[in-house]
Formats: structure tokens, sequence, C-alpha cells
């Protein structure tokens, strides 16, 4: 009867831990949630012109079966004439249905919020996997929720930052494919869609796969079946339309149009981007950007808080030492330990960091979730090393940052970000088209892919009046289309026009007699007989 009494005792202390834990899961959870979806059409305040162009694009696919630019189903976009990723695109057309097809910033928003959300959980079981622990695992994933970069990335719809949650899903699905090889499949789909997530991978990508696939075979955890064959035919297949997207951008085919699938010829090609004459100034500024986790534009980074918060850097340096201290030792005995395939992705991301030229927080993205990870390592190996557990200091630091950034971020932040997010000019196009159906000049400094936003002119519409400068040998921005002009002179004002004007012209106009009506940063002059 005592054993029996103990056993009970015992199991319901095991139940009421189990309990806690798993309402402390749902908790991180729901506050990573939360955060990222909370005010997504509003925080930040405005529309960059990269998400208005991704989210343009959609829009005309879904409801034109084209681009702006006339081709179906591109598997890159020219866009502004450089090009730019479609995957994002592609991915926002189901959310615009769910939101009855109405363009607008909160449905375009949606599809990197809710991938970020995904990028928690798969963040979570990725830690289980590399720690075997669970207490570890939600730590990392209470540091993942409440970090700076992660949370402002996932509010705003640049088609790059989509890459970092599809390499994550690929890099956990290559981990449980070690165990199971059908989960070989859903890597293999995950790593072939990031290609379409950020040029750059194209590069990156296949080294990744390359050491991870060496490694595992190297400690012969590997296994050969026809599921990893499988694998191997629907990443090439996936790979396939971006091999010969650079063909054809490269000279060597001409471009592919069908009524199925269309890879085009950009009009400015940016081959270059990516080049070992860029080692030295990227290897500084690299540095920089990582030692002072900012790199001044603030759509990315904020000089208070950090990508990480700064006093992350310390957890970040001890975890990527033991973390390749692990991996080291690991490739020397031929044993398998799946950080070994952080330190990889880590080794990747900062030779190609070092390669890509003008480098920013989102052109060297690959490195952030892989960054976090380490710093994990770093709270353990630093509470471990110490012999005494830190966890709840640390965890209380990172709350504390926590609720001070979110608090910048919904306040101060949010009026930072209103001019480079050009806040105003939805409302000005609305205003400005229900004031004539004539001429509307638009002030030069508003990029061109807001005002389709804005209008959601036909693509049809666009393609039939879009005009470029004839001075230019590229037709990459427009100069007009519809009845939309950009750029006026204040010294020579046609009243019979509408304007859409910078605040700071405000003077201009009214001394003309022009009447104003101001929305955000912009305003709208039109003269009232």
């Amino acid at each position: 009867m005592h054993k029996l009494k103990y056993n009970s005792k015992h199991n319901f202390k095991f139940s009421y831990l189990i309990t806690n834990y798993n309402l402390l899961l749902i908790l991180v959870l729901i506050i990573g949630f939360v955060v990222r979806l909370y005010h997504l059409g509003s925080l930040p305040i405005g529309l960059n012109q990269d998400e208005a162009y991704a989210g343009y694009e959609a829009y005309s696919l879904l409801n034109y079966g084209m681009d702006s630019h006339g081709y179906v189903n591109p598997v890159y976009f020219i866009s502004w004439g450089s090009g730019m990723n479609v995957l994002y695109s592609y991915l926002t057309i189901p959310f615009l249905l769910l939101t009855g097809n109405h363009l607008t910033v909160f449905a375009i928003r949606l599809p990197q919020a809710v991938f970020s959300c995904l990028a928690l959980i798969a963040f979570y079981f990725l830690l289980k996997k590399l720690f075997s622990n669970k207490w570890k695992a939600l730590l990392g994933l209470f540091v993942f929720a409440v970090t700076p970069w992660h949370i402002m990335l996932s509010h705003w719809g640049l088609e790059s930052n989509i890459a970092p949650s599809f390499l994550l899903f690929g890099l956990l699905f290559w981990i449980m494919g070690m165990e199971n090889s059908k989960f070989f499949i859903l890597s293999a789909l995950m790593y072939g869609l990031s290609l379409y997530a950020y040029a750059p991978l194209w590069m990156a990508v296949p080294v990744i796969l390359l050491l991870q696939f060496s490694y595992s075979v190297y400690c012969k955890k590997f296994k050969w079946d026809k599921l990893f064959f499988l694998a191997v035919v629907l990443l090439f297949i996936l790979a396939l339309p971006l091999i010969l997207f650079l063909l054809i951008n490269n000279g060597f085919l001409p471009e592919i149009k069908t009524g199925l699938i269309s890879i085009p010829k950009l009009l400015e090609y940016r081959g270059g981007e990516i080049s070992l004459s860029n080692i030295q100034l990227s290897a500084y500024n690299f540095y920089n950007l990582l030692a002072t986790q900012n790199d001044n534009l603030i759509w990315n980074s904020t000089t208070e808080f950090g990508l990480y918060y700064k006093f992350s850097i310390v957890f970040i340096v001890i975890g990527l030492c033991s973390i390749s201290k692990t991996a080291i030792r690991s490739i020397k005995a031929k044993s398998y330990n799946p950080r070994t395939f952080i330190f990889c992705n880590v080794l990747v991301s900062i030779i190609f960091a070092l390669l890509i030229s003008n480098i920013n927080v989102n052109k060297i993205n690959m490195i952030h979730i892989p960054l976090l990870i380490c710093c994990v390592q770093g709270i353990i190996t630093a509470s471990s090393f110490l012999k005494r557990p830190i966890y709840s200091y640390v965890i209380f630091a990172y709350l504390v940052c926590f609720i001070a950034f979110f608090s910048f971020y919904n306040t101060i932040y949010n009026v930072y970000i209103q001019e480079p997010f050009q806040y105003g000019v939805e409302d000005s196009v609305n205003a400005a088209l229900s004031r004539t159906t004539s001429k509307i000049y638009i002030n030069s400094n508003i990029f061109y892919s807001n005002v389709l936003f804005a209008t959601k002119i036909p693509v049809t519409d666009y393609l039939a009046t879009v005009k470029y400068n004839p001075e230019l040998s590229v037709d990459s921005t427009p100069v007009s289309f519809d009845k939309f002009v950009f750029g006026y002179n204040v010294e020579f004002l046609d009243n019979n026009y509408v304007y859409i004007i910078s605040n700071d012209d405000i003077s201009y106009f009214t001394e003309k007699g022009f009447v104003i009506e101001s929305y955000g940063n912009y305003s709208v002059a039109y003269y009232e007989n």
C-alpha cells in the first residue's frame, strides 16, 4: 500500500509539472502569435514600396492572370526592371481570397505574419531535436518569440523576408529525415520553395544541402532509399525553372513565354551582386552590422534595441564557439550530432554575407535564425560554466527588454517609419481620384508601386497606358500611366489638374490659390472654382 501511495503521489507531481509545462508552452506561443499579428495593417504605418509591388503583382495574377509586365505565372518578376522574388506574391493570393479579394495592407502582410507564427512552432521542434530537452526548447522559443528582428520582420511584407521561415522548415524536416526518410520530401519542398523567396539562395542552398548531406553520409547516419531519391527529383523540378532563368539572363537562351509559365529576361540583370570583389568591404560591414545589431535602416532594426537585444551578442558568441566545438568533435569522431547542421548553416551564411554587395539585415536574412540558435546554446553553456542556473535572470532580462521594445515599437517607432513608408499616399490617391477625372500629377519621390497598390488599376489598363522616359535605355520606372503623371514643376502649376504633393510643397500651392487636403505626410492640392 505504501509503495502504491508513493507512486500515486509521484505521478501526481509529474502530471502537475507536465501540465505547467504545457501551459507555459501555450503562453509563450500566444505571446509570439499576438505580437506578430497585432495591428498588422497599421504597424508599421504606411506602406513600403516593395511590399506594395508584391501585393499588386499578387492581385494582378489573381484577377488577370498576368503580372505587371504581362507575363503569365512568371518564375521571377521583372517588376522594378532588375527583378523581384515571386514566392511571397504567390503565397499572398490565397490570403487575398480569404479577405474578399480586397488589396489591403492587412491582406498583403498576413502571409508574412502567418509564416512567422509557423516559424515559432518549427523553431521549438527544431530545438527539441537539437538539445533533446523540452525545457531548453521552451527557453529558446521564448527568446525567439520576443526577438525584435523577427517581430519586425513579421509585420511587413518584404518578399525576401519569407526566406528564413522556409530555410527553417527545410532544416527541421532534414533532421527529421535522419529518423524517417519521408521527411526528406518535405525538406526538399521547403528548400526548393526558398529558392523563389530570395535569389542569393540559388547559390547558398545547394552548398548548405551538400554540407548537410556529406556530413550525414560521413557519420553513417544517412540511409539510402527511394524516398530520398524522390526528394532529389522534387528539388530538381523546383530548381529547373530558375536554372533556365539563369541561362536566359546570361544570354544562352531566349525568354520562355507560355500559357502556363513564363521565364522572363530582366531589363537589368543583377548577376554581379555576389562577387569575390565584395569580400573586403562586406567583411567590415558584416562585422559592424552584427556588433551594433543595426544597419541604419529603420525598417530592419532599431538603434535602441538592436536585432536580438544588445546583450544577446555575448550569448551568441559563447554559443557559436560551443556549437563550433561540438561540430568539430563530431566530425573528428564521425559521430552524429544535429547541432553540426547549425554550424554548417552559420558557416555558409557568413561566406555568402562576405560575397554580397551592400549588405544589410534582410540581405543576410539566412543567418539570423542560426545565430538565435547559437544564442540559446550560449545561455545553456553560460549556465553550465557558471555552475549555477541563470535561466530565471535571463528570462527576466529578455522579458523586460521585450516590454520596452514593444512599447517603443507601437509608439515612437511608428512615428519614425511614416516618412520611409510614405504614410498617406494611399489616402491621397483616393482623395485625388474623387476630385477629378483628368490628369493627376504626383510628387516624383512617391513610388509608382504605391500608386498601383492604391488605385488597384487593372493590369491590362496599366500595360496599355504606361509610358517610360524615352531618354533612358531601360524601361524600368514609369513616368506616367492611366491618368497619373510623376513629377511636376512648382513654378508652372496648372489649376486644371489635381496634384499629390509632399507636405514640404504646400506653401507653393497655397500661394497660387490651391486648396489643400492633407493625409499623413502627403497632401492633395486642387483648384476650387
